[in-house]
């Protein structure tokens, strides 16, 4: 996908939205900030919407936490309904962002964390979405002296989401 070629609103301009999902307390705003400034450093007008309720009742709970980041050159602010691509770093909120994702979008999974049933495998084909499985488990297998030196395998894991974020959107 060439973020030119994606969606275009209704003037012709380019416009795209990624949706990325990921429990709370896994680091992914800065994920989200980092790709904003990116898509907004290459001329495009950029909003995030972040929505991660409140877990004080059980901070054990892994409540549905979404990032919408929209960019286009149209000065358009905040998120739409349906988003061109689509990344899930955990299981639980599987079946809404199937829906959030447009026709013919990009779905992409972290297949260790993640197991798609053959409903949300159908659905996705009705969608005649491009589905990637990226395996994240080799960042969380660091040997303890790897660990130590690198405090948190999750900024490692989102750069990777990150740059594969950024070669689907092309130019």
């Amino acid at each position: 996908m060439n973020l030119d070629e994606i969606v275009q609103d209704f003037d012709g301009n380019p416009d795209v939205q990624v949706t990325l999902s990921s429990p709370n307390g896994g680091g992914m705003q800065s994920t989200v900030g980092m790709l904003a400034r990116i898509l907004f450093q290459s001329g495009y007008h950029t909003s995030t919407q972040g929505i991660f309720p409140s877990n004080i009742t059980d901070v054990r709970e892994a409540y549905d936490n979404y990032f919408d980041i929209r960019g286009n050159r149209s000065k358009f602010k905040g998120a739409r309904e349906k988003s061109q691509l689509v990344v899930a770093l955990y299981q639980k909120p599987i079946p809404d962002l199937i829906d959030k994702l447009t026709e013919g979008g990009v779905f992409v999974y972290d297949s260790k964390k993640i197991e798609l049933t053959e409903k949300q495998q159908q659905l996705l084909d009705s969608k005649n979405a491009t589905i990637y499985k990226l395996d994240l488990s080799e960042i969380e297998k660091l040997t303890p002296e790897e660990r130590k030196a690198n405090l948190n395998t999750k900024h490692k894991r989102h750069s990777i989401v990150l740059g594969f974020i950024l070669s689907q959107l092309g130019n």
